[in-house]
């Protein structure tokens, strides 16, 4: 989609389980998105019958539409990473199907600080809640390794066109096709969930690219639906994030010592 040639293409990398109406809320909403060409890859991670039927139903005119079907759950990496192997543009694009496009230039800012600056090899949106508090401007990991989401950003970083974050979320991340190649896209060592993005993000400045948020994107976000309708039980979704945060922590423990 869009008409400005000058622009790279862009694969955006949706996953999904179940929650068809939050899935068919950020496809028709990408419909709006201005000056950029994309197609849409949408992963789905094993969602009921009728909900694959809705995916495979899905049309919009003009629509750069793609989707693979999984008949279970393979986890958050590999089931981006799958996306990512399809994708043909010069950068990708990670969102969640819990995200709702607000603002139609959301994509072209992100796009355009990854070009204007070679230095940023991730770059991702300021995501809101629907009560339209922030839910994460940028983050930091402290020195025991836990992830922080920074909320109440410093007001001279939001007028600024992007900032430097320690990472970006998986909710909405963008970086080249060369760099995820050279990454090796998501460790699935973090399937099913949690930690998978902050990974890739630490292995990105290890390489020497740096993470950012384009204050100019925003996308509104409703936390925790990719999962699934039920995603984990509450016990189980506890225990593989302390699960995969030891594993986390034991992969890059120097450098919060360097903190």
């Amino acid at each position: 989609m869009g008409e400005r040639n000058a622009w790279p293409l862009v694969s955006v990398v949706i996953l999904s389980l179940d929650n068809w109406d939050y899935t068919v809320k950020v496809l028709d909403t990408l419909a709006l998105t201005n000056d950029i060409v994309f197609e849409t890859i949408l992963v789905d991670n094993g969602s009921a019958d009728n909900v694959r039927e809705m995916i495979t139903d899905y049309k919009i005119s003009g629509y750069d539409f793609t989707f693979l079907l999984n008949d279970t759950n393979v986890g958050i990496a590999s089931g981006r990473n799958q996306g990512a192997s399809i994708a043909r543009g010069e950068y990708i694009l990670f969102i969640d199907n819990d995200v709702e496009i607000i603002d139609p230039n959301w994509l072209s800012v992100i796009v355009n600080c990854l070009t204007s600056d070679s230095s940023i090899g991730v770059a991702g949106s300021v995501l809101v809640k629907p009560n339209g508090e922030i839910q994460f401007a940028g983050g930091s990991i402290d020195v025991d390794g836990n992830v922080v989401f920074c909320q109440n950003p410093d007001a001279e970083k939001m007028h600024s066109n992007y900032f430097l974050t320690e990472f970006c979320i998986g909710a909405c991340m963008a970086l080249s096709k060369e760099l995820w190649q050279h990454l090796d896209g998501f460790d699935t060592i973090f399937d099913p969930m949690d930690y998978e993005d902050v990974d890739l993000c630490l292995r990105a400045r290890r390489f020497g690219k740096r993470c950012a948020v384009v204050t100019g994107s925003r996308l509104m976000h409703n936390a925790h639906t990719t999962t699934g309708s039920d995603g984990f039980n509450k016990f189980n979704r506890l225990k593989n994030y302390l699960i995969n945060g030891r594993r986390f922590r034991k992969c890059w423990k120097g450098i919060f010592y360097q903190h």
